[in-house]
């Protein structure tokens, strides 16, 4: 079973997402459980996003961050295209292209590249911020020019009306006008989904 979204307009959310690396340095890490997301300028997808969600998050992170000069804006900007989560160990990569602000923060509240970010390790691995351990994947994972997300995730994350085996793959592409979100579900999503209707 297949489900979409389109979202239709124009401003600085969509060309954000539009704007796409050449290369895909990091979509080697995608794969079952996992989220990847890219764009030459996520940072600002984030920072437009979570201003929208949520503008208090912003204002306390800058508020802690201000002591050094940083603004968490600046630190999204430097998000080097692509990022990569595992939802089911809560582990991630973000490469960065300037890790300057970043090494900044670390001697500030950890160690060289090690710091405590609640009960998260948060460790500088040359330009990539990891949090967790997060090895490449054999899977042979298609992302198009124009995509800027794929997710190969447990839909029990997202409901208890489903079972361990429903999965759902979900991808994000861009096109001159609109953002379509296609989730397809597998044979035993669907049927939870068809016995969760029928009750």
């Amino acid at each position: 079973m297949e489900i979409y979204n389109e979202l239709y307009g124009s401003g600085e959310f969509l060309d954000s997402l539009r704007d796409q690396p050449e290369e895909r340095k990091y979509k080697s890490y995608a794969g079952k459980d996992r989220i990847y997301i890219s764009g030459n300028n996520i940072g600002g997808t984030i920072s437009i996003a979570l201003k929208n969600i949520n503008p208090r998050e912003l204002e306390t992170l800058n508020m802690i961050f201000s002591m050094l000069g940083v603004r968490v804006e600046d630190m999204f900007g430097q998000i080097d295209g692509e990022l990569v989560i595992d939802v089911i160990d809560n582990s991630w990569l973000i490469p960065l292209r300037d890790i300057a602000g970043i090494k900044d923060v670390f001697n500030f509240f950890g160690r060289k590249d090690r710091m405590l970010y609640g009960n998260r390790e948060l460790v500088l691995d040359g330009n990539v911020l990891k949090s967790g351990r997060m090895d490449e994947t054999d899977e042979k994972v298609e992302v198009e020019k124009g995509d800027f997300m794929y997710g190969d995730l447990p839909m029990n994350f997202f409901g208890k009306i489903f079972t361990e085996e429903a999965r759902g793959r979900i991808t994000g592409k861009t096109y001159e006008k609109r953002i379509l979100l296609e989730l397809e579900l597998n044979k035993e999503a669907t049927k939870n989904l068809f016995e969760e209707r029928l009750k």
